[in-house]
């Protein structure tokens, strides 16, 4: 591969075999230029299944075969375990369907107990049968899968799932997800046709075979939401079984050289997708966002407080910049106080076109020497934006360096980091907010909140089928009279958000309103300078 062009390279579906190459066949993955990899544990011949506690002894032949090629290459290895789901058929033929299921259940409590350790970090392959069975087998397999599914929503990890591939199948799985309450991307399709836009997966991750096909029908829908994978079986009577253990590094090296795939799709399937499912070696991505404009500022610090919002949020290696406040000035002198590089940047996202959120994004492309990507409102950044302008604009200085994008919908900015679609307040707004995804929660920032709390709470938990952990930023009370403010306390109780962040747009008439329903404790605040980290 040529290293000129340092780009990740990873495998999402690799097996490794004691009788097999195992270490030497990751020697030569390695070689060929690949960095990382899912390793998936298989029903080892060494091993037989006749009790549920027999699929223990499967995943620690995972776990120490993971170790060596861990001492032995530099790769960053992920591994899964979990009951293959083939296996129900032999048992039930052995043991009858009802002790076959609580066979597959207990090896299912085990992977999870694994996670929890930090042994793995998914559950997986599990799943069903991928060929034609009896019925009473598919529904005691969609049984066992939905327990790994309530599981992993417990320990906050991706499934991967083997199972056919049917046209109705990904919507199936969707549906399993939402009886878990799993997060409908935290399930991963092995072996999945190139189906890879919102219709198709319906909100499902797909992992395809890496063929030249695949890969190009995918791309060419116009997502890069999708990783790639070998499921290289390490048989050794098998050599050429399924794919080379070298496919996904050649093919990389292919689209580097050939343009067939843009390096930043590279990124995202070969590493930010990846990261954000399995926090390479169990790490937890962690969340951090900063209050760089606000009204209030961090006392005794030289930073600046003035009219207009502006957060930066952090997650899975990315910089988001959510608005950019009123006066360029104030946010580059504020982004230089905490030591944030504009060039760090990865994209920008406007909630509403009002000056106060939107003018200072000027001073930002002034400031860049790359183009970068702004996410805005449809009709926003049309002219040039004078100070007196009610509408923001861009000088033709800053023009080349703004990438626009006009999306209504829900947009994944990058894996973890999305912007909800633009949503009405009653009081003639229309202003999108920034969501992102922790283990504990989503966190919604927001940047004006001229209608409350109600709306988007109801669309972050309609989206991800799970509740709103922390909200930031403004709910516009200012000017509300007090029972406003208590009925938007009250929505934050109703939804049962753990952390509340108000800024100096609330108001101090606001803020106090919401402590009195909420308690003093309960609300904190976030000016300038603050910073909310979770995990």
């Amino acid at each position: 591969m040529d290293m000129s062009e340092r780009v990740p390279v990873y495998d999402n579906h690799v097996h490794m075999s004691p009788s097999g190459r195992n270490v030497d066949a990751l020697r030569e993955y390695e070689a060929a230029g690949g960095t990382g990899l899912t390793l998936v544990t298989l029903p080892y011949k060494e091993v037989r299944i006749s009790r549920g506690e027999d699929f223990a002894e499967s995943y620690r032949i995972t776990y120490s075969l993971a170790e060596k090629a861990r001492e032995a290459t530099d790769l960053e290895i992920n591994i899964a375990v979990g009951p293959y789901p083939v296996l129900i058929i032999p048992l039930a033929e052995a043991y009858g369907l009802e002790k076959a299921e609580e066979i597959m259940a207990k090896g299912m409590e085990d992977a999870a107990r694994d996670v929890a350790e930090g042994k793995a970090v998914a559950i997986g392959e599990i799943g069903r049968p991928h060929f034609p069975v009896p019925k009473e087998i598919r529904e005691a397999s969609d049984r066992v899968l939905l327990l790994g599914m309530q599981l992993a929503k417990e320990n906050s990890c991706p499934v991967i799932i083997h199972c056919e591939s049917d046209a109705d199948t990904d919507r199936s799985l969707a549906e399993l997800a939402d009886a878990a309450g799993l997060d409908r991307g935290m399930v991963v399709k092995h072996s999945s046709p190139p189906w890879v836009t919102d219709e198709e997966t319906h909100g499902v991750m797909p992992s395809i075979p890496a063929s030249k096909t695949n890969v190009r029908e995918a791309i060419g829908k116009g997502t890069d939401r999708f990783m790639i994978e070998t499921d290289y079986i390490d048989d050794p009577e098998k050599p050429g079984a399924i794919m080379s253990v070298t496919t996904v590094p050649k093919k990389v090296s292919a689209w580097l050289a050939n343009g067939q795939v843009p390096v930043e799709s590279i990124h995202r399937i070969c590493g930010d997708i990846p990261d954000s499912l399995y926090r390479r070696r169990g790490e937890t991505m962690t969340v951090k966002v900063t209050c760089v404009y606000d009204e209030g500022a961090k006392e005794n610090t030289s930073l600046i407080g003035a009219k207009g919002s502006a957060m930066l949020a952090e997650a899975g290696g990315k910089r988001v910049l959510f608005d950019t406040g009123l006066r360029p000035r104030y946010l580059a002198h504020n982004l230089d106080c905490l030591g944030i590089d504009v060039q760090s940047i990865d994209a920008v996202v406007v909630s509403q076109d009002n000056p106060d959120n939107a003018r200072g994004l000027d001073g930002v492309l002034k400031d860049r020497t790359s183009p970068l990507t702004v996410y805005a409102p449809p009709g926003a950044y049309s002219g040039g934006g004078g100070m007196l302008s009610r509408s923001a604009g861009i000088s033709d200085q800053a023009r080349p360096m703004a990438d626009l994008s006009y999306e209504e919908g829900w947009l994944e900015i990058f894996p973890g980091i999305h912007r909800t679609p633009f949503l009405e307040s009653g009081k003639g707004y229309r202003e999108a907010f920034l969501v992102l995804e922790t283990p504990k929660g989503q966190v919604v920032l927001s940047g004006l909140g001229s209608g409350g709390p109600e709306a988007v709470l109801l669309e972050a938990e309609s989206r991800f089928k799970r509740k709103v952990h922390a909200f930031i930023g403004s709910i516009a009370l200012e000017k509300a009279k007090k029972p406003v403010a208590e009925a938007y306390a009250r929505s934050f109780q109703a939804h049962d958000v753990d952390d509340v962040l108000l800024n100096h747009a609330v108001g101090r008439n606001g803020i106090t309103n919401v402590r009195v329903v909420l308690g003093l404790s309960a609300v904190k605040d976030f000016y300038v300078g603050y910073v909310y980290e979770t995990r």
